[in-house]
């Protein structure tokens, strides 16, 4: 109960703070731009002004300086020209802006590319929104300041939105238990793809801070650490993977319904594109009992286990949702194991040391990979929409941390859908 309790305040006091923060910025517009460029100039000056302390400090009574007088310089310059030039960090901001929006147009083009090729309906909204974030894009970067009023206010109503799935989720810890099956909850609005598209490999580090070094050889299928709100076995466990380094630090999400996982991803290594991120689209089955210690061993993996707690309904769902994916396949086989490195990919050596099958799209949206658009994210999402997870993607991207950050917060929340945390090492 107190653990509730601290839940239901943490997001009252989170979605008043995005809403009230909105407001601000609803009303003052580019004067609230200009006040956080000179908080952050006043906040360089002082981390300069403690640099020099600091660096006194350390020449009179240690022998061991940490702080030199190049980082005081740094600090205090940079905190200087930023407040001197108030309408340069505002065009900056703008240009940033433009940028993603040219990035998330580029995105969206490239979706309704694939799904032209691959004759998938309703594509032709990639195309107007590809057009839209470029063109729109493209202006804020000509010409920041003018448009910098349209940005914030873009902003401001996002962080509202933002701010309001908080609220809700504060509405749903106090509504009491029986009633909360009573509502369908739909849509999720999540922070934007930069900000999350880490959070697996940040949450990494913190674990390997305080999880004790697994013995020597020890890999296998059970939870390094676990943590449960009932004592039930899931229905269905989330996998969400990250590693050290590389495209993995992004992180890769996959299922684990009875005993076999279900991944998706870019298998098939003769068939990559656009610097890896295009690919067929490769479904694999394989026993959970060996894919796991396989996964740890063989990409340096953690593996973030969530479980969910399923009614009847929604279990059904989940097995229809499967078949209707798996109606569409058609079994691949990867090339013959030979224990060469170079000619040994992902795809082979899982069929070597696992009991799996791979398949391959006949049409659709998952026949062809890419990695911000029908990525591993969204296939799993597609499998347990029916379980009620209610994530849409901001500007049509899932990553692995949206995802993360998502249930997280349903496990640390009073309801019972996911039920447990596991962590694999």
């Amino acid at each position: 109960m107190h653990t509730k309790k601290i839940n239901t305040a943490s997001n009252f006091l989170i979605g008043i703070g995005f809403v009230v923060f909105a407001i601000i910025i609803l009303n003052t517009s580019v004067l609230t731009l200009s006040t956080i460029s000179w908080l952050f100039g006043i906040a360089f000056i002082v981390a300069g002004i403690g640099n020099i302390i600091s660096y006194i400090l350390e020449s009179l009574f240690t022998d061991d300086k940490k702080t030199t007088i190049k980082m005081a310089l740094i600090n205090l310059g940079t905190g200087i020209i930023i407040l001197l030039t108030p309408n340069m960090q505002i065009s900056v901001f703008g240009i940033i802006c433009g940028i993603y929006a040219i990035v998330i147009g580029v995105v969206r083009g490239i979706n309704y590319i694939l799904y032209r090729n691959n004759h998938v309906n309703g594509r032709f909204i990639n195309l107007i929104l590809c057009i839209f974030f470029i063109a729109y894009g493209g202006l804020l970067m000509f010409s920041p300041l003018l448009r910098i009023g349209t940005v914030l206010n873009i902003i401001a109503v996002y962080f509202i939105l933002y701010g309001l799935t908080y609220l809700r989720d504060g509405i749903r810890e106090i509504i009491p238990n029986r009633h909360k099956n009573t509502i369908k909850r739909k849509i999720r609005i999540s922070l934007p793809v930069f900000l999350v598209a880490l959070v697996p490999r940040a949450v990494l580090s913190e674990v390997n801070s305080y999880l004790e070094p697994k013995e020597e050889g020890r890999v296998n299928a059970k939870p390094d650490f676990k943590e449960t709100k009932l004592d039930v076995v899931p229905d269905v466990e989330v996998f969400v993977h990250v590693t050290e380094e590389g495209y993995g630090a992004i992180g890769h999400v996959d299922l684990r319904i009875d005993d076999t996982v279900i991944t998706y991803g870019n298998y098939d290594a003769s068939s990559y594109k656009l610097f890896d991120s295009i690919g067929d689209g490769v479904l694999i089955q394989a026993n959970s009992e060996q894919y796991i210690p396989f996964v740890i061993k063989d990409s340096k993996k953690t593996l973030f286990g969530f479980g969910l707690n399923l009614n009847e309904l929604q279990i059904k769902g989940v097995h229809q949702k499967l078949a209707e994916i798996k109606s569409n396949i058609y079994e691949w086989h990867p090339p013959a194991y030979t224990n060469d490195p170079e000619k040994d990919f992902y795809a082979t050596r899982l069929r070597h040391d696992v009991e799996a099958k791979f398949f391959k799209f006949n049409s659709g949206k998952f026949k062809t990979y890419f990695v911000a658009g029908t990525n591993c994210v969204l296939l799993a999402d597609q499998i347990i929409g029916a379980a009620g997870l209610d994530l849409i993607g901001i500007n049509g991207i899932i990553t692995p941390g949206t995802y993360y950050e998502y249930l997280n917060n349903e496990f640390a929340s009073s309801n019972d859908l996911v039920i447990s945390k596991n962590i694999y090492q």
